[in-house]
C-alpha cells in the first residue's frame, strides 16, 4: 500500500502522540510496509537517532508555512499515494486521488472543557472538528474514545474504526515480575493540571497519613500545565507539604529511576483516551491504583485497584490496597494477558485493515 505519515509531533516524547507514531511506524515496517515520512527538517536528526528508516523521509523546507500548503499536494501526487495518515489531528491538503486518515486520541476538550486553559480548549476543539470533517478515515485508540467520538459526532460513525494501541514496548525497560521497593515513594506521573485530579489525590493522601503516619512519601512527576502553580500549593494548605514533592519534567531515563524506586503507582486522572502511564506501572511490577473512568476502566480494571476519582476516600482505599496487598495473582494474570494482546503488531494490523477498508484495496 502506498502510504505516508505526517510527523507533526515531538518524536522524542516517551508517551502520547509521539510514542504512537514511532511505534506504529516500526510495527508497519516489520509488517512489510514502508510509508513515506513527512517531517520538518529540524526533526530528521532525532528520527535517525531512533534507528528508523530515513530513505523515504521528505522534509518541509523554509518558509514552512508555504511548504505545508503546497508540498503535500505535490508529494502525494508524484508518489501516487493512496492515503496519508495524520496522527496529530492537523490535516494538510493532498492530491484529489489521495485519502486522509487521522487518529483521535481523546475527546477531552468536549467532555471536560474546563480542565484545560480556555484558549487551549478552543484550539483543540477546532483541530478535532477540522480533522473529523476532513478525514476519510478516523482511527480511535480505545473503545471508550470511539464511544465518545460517536456521541459527540454521530456522523463520524461511517468512517470510524477502533485500533487499540500497543503497550509491549514498555517491557523493554521493566519487568512484570519485578518486586517493588516497599520503602519507596508513592508515584504519580502526569502533567500538573486539573485533568490529572491531583487536588483529590492530595486529599486522599492526607487521609492515608491520618491513619498511618508511616505511609511512604508522595512524588508527582510531570511538568506544570494549566494552573500548575496553584495545584502545587495544595499540599501545604492541607498540612502535608513536607510529605509531597514535585520533580517537574523528567527525561525518560530519570523517569525509569522513579519507577524503579517506587512502592506503587497512583493514577487519579478524570479522563484518558488510552493512558500509557498505567501499563508503564505494570511493566515495573508496581501495584497500581487507578480511576474507574473511560479507557482506564475499559482496559485496565482487572489489573489494578480501581477507585472513584471524585471521592478522596475511594482514592485513599486504592492506595492503601496497593501498599498492603501488593499485586494480586489475578492482577498479574490480567497484566500478562494485556501485554500479550495490546501489541504494536496488532495495532499495525488493525490500522492496515482500516486503511484497506477506506481505500478499497
Amino acid at each position: 500500500m502506498k502510504l505516508a505519515f505526517y510527523i507533526d509531533f515531538d518524536i522524542g516524547m516517551p508517551t502520547g502522540i509521539g510514542r504512537y507514531g514511532v511505534e506504529l511506524i516500526r510495527a508497519l515496517g516489520k509488517a512489510g510496509e514502508a510509508p513515506e515520512i513527512w517531517m520538518r527538517s529540524s526533526q530528521k536528526p532525532c528520527w535517525e537517532a531512533l534507528g528508523l528508516p530515513s530513505a523515504r523521509v521528505r522534509c518541509f523546507a523554509s518558509p514552512e508555512r508555504l511548504a505545508l500548503r503546497t508540498l503535500p499536494r505535490l508529494w502525494s501526487s508524484s508518489s501516487r499515494l493512496q492515503l496519508v495518515h495524520f496522527p496529530g489531528n492537523a490535516l494538510l491538503p493532498v492530491s484529489r486521488r489521495t485519502l486522509r486518515s487521522t487518529l483521535v486520541h481523546d475527546l477531552g476538550p468536549f467532555r471536560f472543557p474546563e480542565l484545560k486553559a480556555p484558549a487551549d480548549t478552543r484550539a483543540w476543539k477546532a483541530w478535532i472538528e477540522s480533522a473529523i470533517d476532513g478525514a476519510d478515515c478516523i482511527l480511535t485508540n480505545s473503545r471508550s474514545t470511539l464511544d465518545d467520538l460517536l456521541e459527540t459526532f454521530p456522523s463520524a460513525g461511517a468512517k470510524a474504526r477502533l485500533t487499540r494501541l500497543g503497550v509491549d514496548h514498555l517491557l523493554d525497560a521493566g519487568s512484570l515480575d519485578r518486586k517493588p521497593d516497599p520503602a519507596g515513594h508513592i508515584l504519580a506521573v502526569g502533567i500538573v493540571e486539573p485533568r490529572k485530579n491531583l487536588e483529590r489525590l492530595f486529599q486522599a493522601y492526607s487521609i492515608l497519613l491520618g491513619k498511618d503516619s508511616g505511609t511512604p512519601p508522595l512524588l508527582v512527576a510531570g511538568h506544570d500545565g494549566y494552573r500548575g502553580q496553584e495545584i502545587r500549593g495544595i499540599p501545604a494548605r492541607l498540612g502535608i507539604g513536607s510529605r509531597v514533592s514535585f520533580s517537574g519534567y523528567v527525561p525518560e531515563s530519570r523517569l525509569r529511576e522513579l519507577y524503579a524506586k517506587a512502592s506503587c503507582l497512583v493514577h487519579p486522572a478524570l479522563y484518558e483516551g488510552f493512558g500509557f502511564t498505567i501499563p508503564e506501572g505494570f511493566s515495573w511490577g508496581l501495584p497500581v491504583a487507578a480511576s474507574d473512568r473511560a479507557s482506564m476502566k475499559e482496559l485496565y480494571s482487572g489489573a489494578a485497584y480501581m477507585f472513584d476519582p471524585d471521592e478522596p476516600e475511594s482514592i485513599a482505599e486504592g492506595m492503601a490496597s496497593c501498599l498492603s496487598r501488593g499485586v494480586l495473582p489475578s492482577q498479574m494474570e490480567e497484566r500478562k494477558r494485556l501485554f500479550g494482546s495490546l501489541t504494536w503488531k496488532s495495532c499495525a494490523e488493525a490500522t492496515l485493515d482500516a486503511f484497506r477498508w477506506v481505500t478499497g484495496s
